[in-house]
């Protein structure tokens, strides 16, 4: 199954797929802060010759934006970005 784990200074945010959601339910949710179900995500994978590009990041969250398509969370690697 799809998990996406993001550690903050003071919280842990988990993505996963619905097909997990008994699992996470049983093993993980007993700290509980925000739940939002039918999220969808966008992934989006770029050349390494992009990281030296300012702003790269920053002009795909603005077209995104500027749809009026609320983010709810980002997660990135080196050369993936997933919004959701």
């Amino acid at each position: 199954g799809y998990v996406t784990i993001t550690e903050g200074q003071h919280e842990i945010t988990m993505i996963y797929q619905r097909a997990l959601a008994n699992l996470v339910q049983k093993y993980v949710c007993k700290h509980l802060i925000y739940k939002k179900d039918n999220l969808s995500a966008l992934s989006i994978r770029f050349n390494k010759k992009y990281l030296n590009t300012p702003g790269y990041l920053f002009a795909i969250i603005q077209a995104i934006v500027f749809q009026g398509i609320n983010i709810i969370e980002l997660a990135s690697s080196s050369t993936e970005f997933i919004i959701y």
